[in-house]
């Protein structure tokens, strides 16, 4: 009798949800094993049965609260764009950078244009307070607000490359750099401080739980760009 070959699929199996679920689990080394469990079900539940729901959300914020750096930024890739979790969650998760000023960089390891769509997926009641999201609306339909901008490639006025993250300050009081997040890797050109028009209806997002409230703008469609300050290499 003549041994059959294995086809593809034997030779290489494909691998299930739950396969790359241990994966991820293995990557995030979670040391204490009561924290990985839970870790393992919140996964198994936003990807394999598809879930969302305020509970998974409130779950998603609390893993995100005790992760170490790496992981945060990991969990936020996992959740709002390798593996797309529900709005609800990828909300709370988004919310919950915002409200840490220090680590909003995190955000910031992907493209611009990956960020306006993790944050135009999301519902406002994800991101905002009924109080920020009246504090919005009750803005002008076009806000004065800063920007740290990275040195240009050409591509946005020729001067500087524009992004998301954008504050508002008191009313006759510029920001000064040190209240923006982005730091100047040593080697780059320094970051310039930018001033521009911003539509209301171009505001993403709003986070006033900080002395700055902050801003998350479609950056395509802010005017008058001008260049205010810099920093020194």
């Amino acid at each position: 009798m003549e041994a059959t070959e294995a086809n593809e699929s034997e030779l290489y199996p494909e691998e299930t949800v739950l396969d790359e679920v241990e994966a991820v689990i293995e990557l995030f080394a979670i040391g204490a094993k009561r924290r990985r469990e839970e870790f393992r079900k919140w996964l198994v539940r936003i990807v394999e049965e598809d879930e969302d729901s305020a509970a998974l959300a409130v779950k998603a914020q609390s893993l995100y609260s005790q992760m170490k750096e790496l992981n945060k930024v990991r969990l936020i890739d996992l959740a709002c764009g390798y593996w797309p979790a529900g709005p609800l969650v990828c909300g709370a998760l988004l919310h919950e950078v915002l409200g840490d000023r220090e680590k909003i960089d995190i955000l910031f390891d992907h493209a611009g244009e990956d960020i306006l769509r993790w944050f135009r997926r999301v519902p406002l009641g994800s991101l905002m307070s009924e109080e920020e999201r009246r504090a919005l609306g009750a803005l002008p339909a076009t806000i004065d607000a800063y920007h740290e901008a990275a040195p240009s490639d050409g591509r946005v006025d020729g001067q500087v490359q524009l992004g998301p993250y954008w504050i508002m300050p008191q009313r006759g009081a510029a920001p000064r750099l040190a209240e923006t997040p982005a730091e100047t890797p040593a080697g780059q050109a320094p970051a310039r401080l930018v001033k521009a028009r911003v539509p209301r209806s171009s505001v993403l997002a709003y986070y006033s739980g900080a002395a700055v409230p902050a801003l998350i703008v479609d950056y395509r469609r802010v005017a008058s760009v001008e260049i205010v300050g810099g920093k020194q290499r």
